[in-house]
């Protein structure tokens, strides 16, 4: 459901639709408040879709603040390599060093 959310929170910024954007968003955020996911993919979103870098990178703060509080279990699903390179690579395209 989160993920569906955040697609639909992507399809609204673009279309200019910014608050809708921002609220599903926070919603699938909320959904799951323990995971870096939702924060990463609304980081994305920011810088891809709101063209708000800015913010991107405050979401992609907290994002990786989120994964390095929680205990490290390698999900097949969502594999800790995995996320080290998204943090990585949306960092870089954001001007933050790694």
């Amino acid at each position: 459901m989160g993920y569906l959310l955040q697609v639909l929170g992507g399809v609204e910024a673009r279309a200019g639709n910014a608050v809708e954007g921002h609220a599903l968003h926070q919603e699938a955020i909320s959904l799951d408040l323990g995971s870096p996911l939702p924060r990463l993919l609304y980081a994305k979103s920011l810088l891809e879709a709101f063209k708000l870098p800015e913010e991107a990178k405050a979401q992609l703060a907290k994002a990786e603040a989120i994964f390095e509080s929680v205990p490290k279990r390698d999900d097949p699903d969502e594999p800790i390599a995995w996320y080290e390179e998204q943090f990585r690579e949306l960092g870089a395209r954001l001007g933050m060093r790694r």
